[in-house]
């Protein structure tokens, strides 16, 4: 499954420049203002409740956390036309539990660290296209990093600002994250009037939020996942050559300004369709297992400007 931060990042960054609509009638231009604001840096822990794995004769009780570290830039190359992006990742990923019958305890942690570079094009005032390469080492990293450690993502996506309140776009994403090339279609939406705000990057972020003067509240849908290099035995009695974990956040937020650029972002709610996936070094799904749903909740820093 791709990573949704990857998506989530490359529509933020298309709605955070403003734009300029030419009125030939009237002879004046508007001037669009950002429907979004730009995330500079942010910072956040994630921690999940306690669940059970089951897996042929085995059941273990799992628990599982997350830190998520991100910083991006950007650079002018042409005023109001073209900007250079940047942006570093990383996530800790830790999964701990036992073994119910034999109460034998295991705890991993996992890693992945990401760079995006990628160019936003601004085009006859109204539309932008945006192209963005994702290399990724993802792995447990007990071992020496290699090829192996390697995630290739690539993303292209055009949006259409059509007034100062809504902004569409489409796409394509393209991931190695199965250990084999898969391409997926992109749908986006922005749109924000007075209080409300709802913004959409289909199949992988949903969200509605109300705005007060400082803070803001809403409900979102966030699916995650990633693909880990790794051999060791986590969930089953088989040699895991790469892990997969995925699930579906589903849930409330809330946002709230703290000094300046600087927000509280606090969020919790359910994790759903948790599931395990082993892949083989031919790129082949061996194992495929469902875990019980559990809560999650996350709190986290982020500079917006």
């Amino acid at each position: 499954m791709k990573n949704t931060l990857i998506i989530i990042f490359i529509y933020t960054t298309l709605n955070c420049f403003s734009q300029e609509e030419n009125n030939d009638n009237k002879k004046e231009i508007t001037k669009f203002e950002q429907l979004s604001k730009f995330p500079l840096a942010s910072v956040s822990y994630t921690s999940y409740s306690n669940s059970r794995l089951y897996s042929d004769n085995h059941v273990r009780e799992t628990s599982m956390s997350e830190i998520n570290a991100d910083a991006q830039f950007v650079i002018k190359i042409k005023e109001k036309m073209t900007y250079f992006i940047n942006r570093i990742h990383f996530n800790q990923f830790n999964n701990s539990g036992k073994e119910v019958s034999s109460k034998e305890y295991f705890h991993n942690k996992f890693y992945s660290i990401a760079y995006s570079a990628g160019i936003i094009r601004i085009i006859n005032n109204k539309w932008k296209v945006i192209g963005i390469l994702t290399p990724t080492i993802a792995s447990s990293f007990e071992k020496r990093i290699s090829t192996n450690d390697l995630i290739l993502q690539s993303s292209i996506i055009a949006s259409k600002r059509v007034n100062r309140y809504f902004e569409y776009g489409f796409g394509l994403s393209y991931s190695t994250r199965f250990g084999q090339g898969i391409t997926i279609p992109l749908v986006s939406a922005k749109y924000k009037k007075n209080n409300f705000s709802f913004t959409a990057i289909l199949p992988a972020y949903i969200s509605a939020s109300y705005h007060f003067k400082k803070h803001k509240i809403g409900l979102s849908m966030s699916t995650y996942g990633n693909l880990y290099n790794t051999n060791i035995d986590m969930i089953t009695s088989y040699e895991l050559d790469k892990l997969g974990y995925s699930r579906i956040n589903i849930g409330t937020e809330f946002q709230m300004k703290i000094y300046k650029s600087l927000h509280l972002n606090i969020k919790g709610g359910i994790s759903v369709r948790n599931k395990f996936e082993s892949i083989n070094k031919d790129g082949n799904l061996e194992i495929s297992l469902s875990g019980e749903n559990k809560s999650f909740f996350c709190t986290g820093l982020h500079i917006l400007i």
